[in-house]
């Protein structure tokens, strides 16, 4: 728990209001404010930018719960839970397209509201993770390191310009006079990184081109990644005479992709079980009261 935590709670119910308070601070939490109205909302969330908002669905005034969430999501970013009394499928539908970070339908236990309030600050976190991953993924893409050459059609270099050393840990020259080819620094479980079958279409297929991801065993760092772009050059008659292209360091790139991918994997599957949680305790909660009703008693409002 985290007391810089500031959450927004907006109910027009006044004893629903303050018992809601009493409990998030008992939860270790801070209260931003406590409001009755959508615009009111609208206004806080925007100027104070909470952790975490509840929102009752059913509000004083024009405006409900579900359009004051839409107008704070379209220019903010932040968890929304709605708070509701049993409703219909369709406002059901129409709240989770607004696209909360889960739903506390009342009456509720004290239990159930921590743990939705907690697992909506741990989405949000791990969002907030994603989008530094990916912006740290941008970075590294356009920031490679990489050379460019060209070669003859048999493959041996004509020229290389760029830091092929630091890249790869072998000299230049070792390329040049052929002492040296990409096969011989590439792991031999992932050899021969171009096919023969390649290498003919390079030959004799006009403005053909080919880009690869290998692995090369570099002697001062290890195993890096590389990406090979290569396609060749033709004559004013369309016969291949040459061979170009670039390679790029992608270790980075991939470590970081890597990690992104295992973080959206990680981050969908937590969307996934809380959704169907949501799904079940309202299914539970309607079936409960439709009981209640069946028996003749009048379902009780009591959140303690």
């Amino acid at each position: 728990m985290d007391k810089n935590t500031k959450i927004l709670i907006v109910e027009d119910d006044t004893v629903t209001a303050k018992y809601i308070e009493h409990l998030i601070v008992g939860f270790g939490y801070s209260i931003l404010a406590t409001v009755d109205t959508a615009h009111e909302a609208i206004v806080l969330a925007r100027r104070f930018q909470p952790e975490l908002i509840l929102m009752d669905i059913h509000l004083k005034g024009a405006m409900d719960g579900i359009a004051a969430a839409k107008r704070i999501l379209k220019t903010d970013s932040m968890p929304i839970v709605y708070l509701t009394a049993l409703s219909d499928e369709q406002t059901f539908q129409e709240a989770h397209r607004s696209g909360p970070f889960g739903y506390v339908v009342k009456p509720f236990v004290d239990r159930e509201l921590e743990v939705i309030i907690a697992a909506a600050l741990y989405r949000e976190n791990k969002e907030r993770h994603l989008k530094d991953m990916e912006d740290r993924h941008v970075f590294t893409l356009r920031s490679l390191r990489g050379v460019s050459f060209q070669a003859d059609l048999n493959f041996m270099p004509i020229f290389i310009h760029g830091p092929l050393e630091e890249m790869v840990g072998y000299e230049q020259d070792d390329f040049i006079n052929g002492a040296l080819n990409w096969d011989m620094i590439t792991p031999p479980e992932d050899r021969p990184l171009f096919p023969e079958v390649i290498k003919k279409r390079l030959r004799e297929v006009p403005n053909f081109q080919v880009h690869k991801e290998f692995r090369i065993l570099n002697p001062k760092e290890g195993l890096r990644w590389l990406r090979h772009s290569i396609k060749n050059v033709c004559n004013s008659e369309g016969e291949p005479v040459t061979i170009m292209g670039s390679v790029c360091d992608i270790t980075e790139y991939k470590k970081v992709y890597d990690s992104l991918n295992a973080m959206i994997f990680e981050y969908d599957g937590l969307k996934k079980a809380t959704l169907e949680r949501e799904i079940k305790m309202i299914a539970l909660k309607k079936e409960i009261n439709a009981l209640m009703v069946d028996l003749g008693r009048v379902p009780k409002y009591d959140i303690q």
